[in-house]
């Protein structure tokens, strides 16, 4: 467990986390910040301890590091709690011929984030399983990657490390399959430029991830009323609704935004991606302050004034950032609201929301709001609607959008922030 203390000495403001490594109390300075950002971090390094030497961070975790200045993720490489991000390459002849030192050693010398570590790990994990540490890379074929691969399918789920019986182990879906493919096939063409392999024997195996119509569902406006009328504070109606009126992804930029990055003068909301920070736009988007997103950022800040908030702070400031936590809270939300839990209950909030914009604006300033390209949000985003056939046929009405829940909405809302 990790601790929060204040720091009051010498007239700094800010908290310490204390924690214990090996028998070793060991201390993280937080100058300048917040309980609500603390707390973030006492989180995340309670899950760091826990699984120190066990497994690889949670994804989001690893997304809450990569998202760290490089000065904060010297703190948590100081306490011994994760890897330097970087390490310096080492002489190309030098690389290992065993299968699992060879994926480690390749994987050091790659400048990535740790959410992406975190999937080559899996991989390196499940080829390491099947083949053993200690195959040699020059042994594999192509007939045992094709082997492996069936293996994967069938035998490979284990995701967390855990033992599973067989009787309770389910087969991993066909894209974790692919994904973990194409992960391999990366790892043996670095193998042929150390010059361990002449060619790869994972070459021609699929690897192309798919979308997956049985995982997509469309939330509906009023699916979304029934969500917000079950939340417990103004932050989850926020939450909710930046979700699925706003199109963000959530945990990761929906605990990103600052208030500095909200524009309720010109409508418009500065969205800052960890997924897509190595493209050119470093991650930065602009999205229109949609107008039925306005009432609940207009009232989450009349709150944070309340508290006194300043522009730098986070818009949701009082909920952890663990996206476990986020995701059970959720799911707490929707079985008070009566409504059985959808696949990726974040995700398709999201997709809803681009499949419904791409009705009214053109495909490319849909995508540059949501912030994917046009062949991912066909593939992965966009989905069939019943209304859509309706409307077509003539039975519904065409302008069926959001309902006008949102006055009552905004006078309760009103009601909570008076109470505060």
């Amino acid at each position: 467990m990790a601790s929060l203390s204040r720091i009051t000495s010498r007239g700094r403001n800010g908290w310490t986390v204390r924690f214990i490594v090996d028998s070793k109390r060991k201390t993280i300075s937080l100058p300048a910040i917040d309980e609500s950002v603390a707390t973030i971090w006492r989180s995340h390094v309670e899950h760091l301890v826990a699984i120190r030497g066990k497994s690889s961070p949670s994804l989001a975790t690893s997304v809450w590091v990569a998202g760290l200045t490089a000065a904060d993720q010297k703190k948590l490489v100081a306490v011994g709690l994760i890897e330097p991000i970087s390490t310096p390459p080492s002489n190309e002849t030098t690389a290992p011929r065993t299968l699992k030192a060879f994926i480690n050693w390749y994987i050091s010398r790659r400048n990535v984030k740790l959410a992406t570590v975190s999937k080559w790990n899996q991989t390196r994990d499940s080829l390491t399983k099947h083949f053993g540490d200690g195959r040699e890379v020059t042994s594999i074929t192509t007939a045992d990657a094709e082997a492996w691969r069936e293996w994967l399918a069938k035998s490979g789920n284990n995701r967390e490390g855990k033992k599973e019986s067989e009787d309770r182990r389910t087969d991993l879906g066909d894209n974790t399959v692919r994904r973990r493919t194409g992960i391999a096939r990366q790892f043996f063409n670095y193998a042929i430029k150390a010059k361990l392999i002449s060619s790869n024997p994972f070459d021609g195996l699929p690897a192309t991830v798919h979308g997956n119509e049985s995982r997509q569902f469309f939330i509906t406006m009023d699916v979304f009323k029934q969500v917000i009328e079950s939340c417990p504070s103004i932050e989850w109606e926020a939450i909710v609704a930046l979700s699925r009126i706003g199109g963000l992804r959530c945990p990761s930029e929906t605990l990103r935004l600052r208030w500095e990055d909200v524009d309720f003068a010109n409508g418009r909301i500065r969205i800052h991606a960890s997924k897509t920070e190595h493209h050119k736009d470093a991650g930065i988007r602009d999205c229109p302050m949609f107008v039925e997103l306005r009432p609940y950022l207009e009232q989450l800040a009349e709150l944070a004034k309340c508290r006194g908030a300043k522009t730098s702070d986070p818009v949701i400031a009082n909920l952890r950032g663990s996206e476990a936590y986020l995701r059970t809270s959720f799911l707490k939300i929707l079985k008070k609201a009566g409504i059985m839990p959808w696949p990726k209950v974040f995700h398709n909030l999201r997709a809803s929301r681009e499949t419904e914009l791409l009705d009214d604006f053109p495909i490319k300033d849909v995508c540059s709001w949501i912030g994917n390209s046009q062949a991912v949000a066909m593939k992965h985003y966009a989905m069939r609607r019943e209304d859509s056939f309706s409307r077509a046929n003539g039975t519904l009405d065409s302008a069926t959008r959001i309902g006008a829940h949102i006055g009552a909405h905004k006078e309760r809302q009103s009601e909570a922030i008076a109470g505060n």
